[in-house]
């Protein structure tokens, strides 16, 4: 996974996040409309080519769709206008549309399967649970099916597991094998691996409570009022609350009636010793508001941080980072007779970020001017001053710009220095700098592109390099071969992240994606 260019007066990005969002465009052009130049692009950087399993839509040269098999063979020849949908990779059954009317958002469609013959014949129109997931997080093994304008759900083999009776069917936040339906404009859950009623349809409405992996209760509404019901079905508090409140506990549930407000164990049981002012509920805290001031207690109603924060952000079990009129980190200590805060942090900071996945923290400070970085461990031991550049959970790395210096280096999350290569393992070219100038060698450390560059990026996760001559940017490839003449004077910039023919136009924020 390649770096990223950022400026100093950017804030910090989720790697994980950033990259998730940059890569399904290209997903995107590469799986449905690009395929056809996947053997070339792999020729091209000198990489083996392999067969795919699956099957993947495409659009040939005029425009039109078509569905190829995982080595390149032609499964439904390109014939027609909208893009094919593939509902299961592995699954030879494909939607194609026939007529489409934007102007009334209406459409009809047909299933195919490997043969080219249309499966699915009884029903007037077939389409997967859910478009444009990310991630499939919901039942892929059915299908919702309609029939006289009503949705029933079907699988692969063709069948029927819900008849065509519901208003509508939709998936739940991230809670697998639940589907949210609507009927007789009331809603109610089915379960899609025993196809049955989780929680009947008689709901005003249904929403999970939190998008936690580990909370799978629903906030009922039932006429106007509020409850809470298990995934399957188990009433746990009664509807008679005016908010659910959204928390952070798969053991606890907070709920509002009027200006009160109450804690709950899972069973339904009432926790005592709460004011009002509940604001978030963790496993073991719940953080509550006095006369716009944040406090935290224990579940068991004991006073942790006195009520004085405008901030509060639970890191673990025994540290906060709080704001009073600036940000610290506080400690907490359980001793024989009371509970002891200590703020860790000698002076206090504009801001403080924690990265969970390296187990840090980043305190800011402004200083002449510009913002200093101090980097502390999970023991709040001081162990950098820098600029954090790029932060990558997943591959356990950082890239730092060192105080007082304009050498950027990369360490692991246990604060020791690694090399290039190290934390992009994944790339073949890295930077070196030669009498002031960028160029690339291989990680055998032979030359691929001389230090002619006044600036150049990271390689990025596609490949390319962007570079820098004059002031004009232009991109290289995998091979370090010019694909972009430097030609471009680019401004107030995020990150420059040529992708084949990406690239931002002449003083221009925007972003052109070209083929």
């Amino acid at each position: 996974m390649a770096g990223k260019r950022f400026k100093d007066t950017e804030k910090k990005l989720n790697m994980k996040k950033v990259l998730l969002i940059l890569i399904m465009p290209i997903i995107v052009v590469l799986g449905y409309f690009g395929y056809k130049e996947i053997p070339r692009l792999l020729e091209s950087y000198n990489v083996t080519r392999v067969a795919t399993v699956g099957y993947y839509a495409y659009k040939n040269e005029q425009g039109k769709w078509g569905v190829i098999n995982g080595t390149g063979d032609t499964v439904i020849p390109c014939t027609y206008d909208e893009m094919i949908v593939i509902p299961k990779k592995d699954k030879d059954v494909f939607i194609v549309t026939e007529v489409t009317d934007y102007t009334k958002k209406e459409y009809t469609n047909k299933v195919l399967n490997a043969k080219g013959t249309q499966i699915f014949k009884e029903f007037d129109k077939i389409e997967p649970i859910e478009y444009n997931s990310v991630e499939t997080i919901y039942d892929k093994n059915v299908l919702k099916c309609y029939k006289n304008g009503k949705m029933g759900l079907v699988d692969y083999e063709g069948n029927v597991k819900f008849e065509p009776e519901f208003q509508e069917i939709s998936i739940m936040g991230n809670i697998s094998e639940k589907l949210l339906i609507k009927k007789e404009d009331k809603y109610g859950v089915i379960n899609t691996k025993t196809y049955s009623y989780a929680v009947p349809n008689i709901y005003r409405s249904i929403e999970p409570i939190d998008n936690t992996d580990n909370n799978t209760n629903y906030d009922v509404v039932f006429e106007s009022l509020h409850g809470v019901m298990t995934e399957n079905g188990k009433k746990v508090i009664a509807t008679e609350y005016d908010e659910i409140l959204k928390i952070k506990s798969s053991t606890h549930v907070a709920a509002r009636k009027g200006n009160d407000r109450s804690l709950f164990n899972i069973n339904g049981e009432k926790v005592s010793g709460y004011i009002a002012g509940i604001k978030e509920v963790y496993e073991d805290v719940v953080i509550y508001e006095i006369d716009g001031k944040l406090g935290v207690k224990s579940l068991a109603g004991k006073e942790i941080l006195k009520p004085e924060y405008t901030e509060i952000k639970k890191i673990s079990k025994d540290k906060y980072i709080t704001k009073k009129e600036k940000y610290n980190i506080v400690s907490v200590s359980e001793g024989t007779e009371a509970i002891t805060a200590t703020e860790l942090l000698q002076k206090e900071a504009e801001n403080i970020q924690y990265y969970k996945e390296g187990a840090f923290y980043v305190a800011e400070y402004k200083a002449e001017n510009t913002t200093k970085e101090i980097f502390y461990n999970s023991d709040v031991e001081l162990k950098l001053e820098g600029k954090l550049l790029e932060y990558n959970g997943t591959d356990g790395y950082m890239r730092v710009l060192k105080a007082n210096s304009k050498e950027e280096e990369f360490y692991n999350f246990k604060f020791e220095h690694i090399s290039e290569e190290v934390a992009y393992k994944t790339n073949n070219l890295f930077r070196f700098v030669e009498n002031g100038k960028v160029g690339f060698k291989n990680n055998k450390g032979t030359v691929i592109v001389p230090a002619i560059y006044d600036d150049a990026t990271y390689q990025n996760i596609y490949g390319f390099i962007a570079v820098n001559r004059s002031g004009k940017w232009g991109s290289l490839d995998y091979n370090g071969k010019i694909v972009v003449e430097p030609q471009y004077e680019l401004k107030d910039y995020t990150y420059i992240d040529f992708i084949k023919y990406m690239y931002r136009y002449k003083d221009a924020d925007i972003v052109a994606y070209t083929k």
